[in-house]
């Protein structure tokens, strides 16, 4: 008995601490494994800041002659790109019915407001300032709960170039967002808005679980990548908005925003993520 307890008053051996020390670094895993990714709770943030700004621009615009499909082809193309960056982080919405609730209460509240301005009531620009600051405090208070709760490393984005056909689904969107704001400007931007949203969305059926789809693009996107085209998607808006207060100037600047626009886009789809740290 007396060895026995010699035996288990023994210090453990090396063996002893590695087993301990692995068993530590599971825990450790399994804990950062709940925790939300801190890439996706950014994105999450600027998804927030993308809609919006596209719900301020459909209410600035609605009941002039802007183009509305202008402003919903750039944030259609997001939630397409939104849906593989979920896919990348094994992302599964869990339904929270009071928050739900509340969503659908502020989504009814602007589209109460748009429907108003379409019938030209002429209510006060201030109403729509709280509807698009209800709608933006709504959809970024998930990701900013989810950035708190992050871990501070995040492996999700490791460096690797795009493949081929993310390069050329990349490039292929730069070169649409730039043809939406010429388009946007140009006469008849309403018809040509519809025509476009008819095309799109029948490329979108064909192309949508090819290796250039839109999802798979956005599954391998890099931060860089989110970060141009969301510019991109807010200079479309801000194109929309502006040729229905100055259509003299509207012309050059669409065409000028256009190629400013794509370039970025396209330029970035050909330089191969060099490391997390460039991204």
């Amino acid at each position: 008995m007396q060895l026995e307890s010699d035996q288990g008053d023994s210090p453990p051996t090396r063996r002893d601490a590695a087993e301990r020390l692995r068993v530590l670094e599971e825990v450790r895993d399994r804990g950062e494994a709940h925790r939300p990714a801190r890439g996706f709770a950014l994105l999450g943030i600027w998804s927030a800041v993308l809609l919006s700004a596209y719900a301020a621009a459909a209410l600035a615009i609605l009941g002039t002659t802007g183009s509305v499909f202008h402003l919903l082809l750039p944030y259609m193309i997001f939630t397409l790109l939104w849906r593989g960056a979920s896919e990348r982080y094994a992302v599964r919405s869990r339904r929270v019915w009071p928050g739900a609730l509340l969503t659908w209460a502020v989504l009814a509240g602007f589209m109460g407001v748009g429907f108003l301005r379409v019938l030209g009531q002429g209510i006060p620009r201030w109403v729509d300032a709280v509807a698009v600051a209800a709608l933006f405090a709504v959809f970024v208070t998930r990701p900013m709960r989810q950035l708190r709760e992050s871990s501070a490393s995040d492996g999700a984005w490791e460096a690797r170039p795009l493949s081929g056909g993310a390069r050329g689904g990349t490039m292929a969107i730069g070169v649409l967002l730039g043809l939406l704001a010429v388009m946007a400007v140009l006469p008849n931007a309403a018809i040509l808005g519809a025509f476009g949203a008819l095309l799109f969305g029948t490329a979108l059926a064909v192309s949508g679980g090819t290796p250039w789809g839109a999802p798979r693009t956005g599954y391998e996107w890099a931060p860089r990548h989110w970060v141009i085209f969301g510019a991109g998607a807010l200079a479309v808006f801000a194109i929309v908005w502006l040729q229905t207060l100055v259509r003299e100037a509207a012309l050059p600047i669409g065409i000028a925003a256009g190629v400013l626009i794509a370039l970025p886009l396209a330029g970035v789809a050909l330089t191969p993520r060099a490391g997390r740290g460039d991204s």
